[in-house]
């Protein structure tokens, strides 16, 4: 069931006043006044009562306090270069519930994409919401501007404690990280340049492959998560 997200009014009531999530616990999941919901404020989970339901606001009495976790102590970076934007989105989402800490997009020499707008960061930071109340992890996680590739490497990644950089056919594999922050890059669906390798590893970025076949960037970077989750789950 999602925990959806609310505010608290006067303790214990509070409110969820989005009008996609009223009409989601209305129509689809056919909620009515005195049923119980899992909501949250902020990184705090509650288990809640529907005191009130209009077409617009829910009003709701907070039963008692829900401790959410997340699905790994680590702190993980994913930097993803920019290509087609509704895969980019889906691979968002992904990663979201996979337990990604920083999502970086990158913009790269073989980017497809090489600007987005306001409106297009906004709408990934309501995929990202989205994704955490769906999956009930209990951190957000933090979504930052698009920036060049070099920059990125120079100056973001440098306090990391490891770093790697997918690369197809990679002599070593994505192996458990050791330390608690780190991160890696994803390439467009060109491919990093060389000159791009080479910034890369410079800034202390390691190559690392996910297997024998060739990955599209949306499934390699869902690949990427789903492995440094597990590792760091018991690193």
């Amino acid at each position: 069931m999602p925990r959806f997200f609310c505010r608290i009014t006067r303790f214990p009531g509070a409110v969820i006043d989005d009008t996609p999530s009223v009409a989601h616990l209305r129509k689809a999941l056919r909620k009515r006044v005195g049923d119980e919901l899992d909501v949250r404020v902020g990184e705090q989970g509650y288990l809640a009562r529907i005191t009130g339901l209009g077409p617009t606001e829910a009003t709701l009495e907070l039963i008692e306090e829900v401790t959410l976790h997340d699905r790994t102590h680590k702190v993980i970076h994913l930097a993803l270069c920019l290509f087609d934007l509704r895969e980019w989105e889906w691979a968002l989402r992904s990663v979201v519930e996979l337990g990604v800490s920083h999502v970086h997009p990158l913009v790269s020499k073989r980017s497809q994409v090489r600007s987005v707008t306001h409106a297009r960061k906004e709408r990934w930071r309501l995929i990202a919401l989205e994704a955490v109340k769906q999956c009930g992890r209990r951190s957000v996680p933090v979504l930052h501007d698009p920036q060049g590739l070099k920059d990125f490497a120079e100056q973001v990644s440098r306090d990391w404690e490891w770093r790697f950089v997918a690369v197809g056919g990679a002599h070593d594999p994505l192996a458990p990280a050791l330390g608690r922050e780190g991160g890696i890059v994803i390439g467009p669906e060109g491919g990093l340049t060389d000159d791009e390798m080479e910034t890369l590893k410079r800034a202390g970025f390691r190559a690392a492959g996910m297997g024998d076949t060739t990955l599209r960037s949306v499934t390699a970077a869902v690949a990427a998560m789903a492995i440094l989750g597990q590792q760091v789950q018991s690193g």
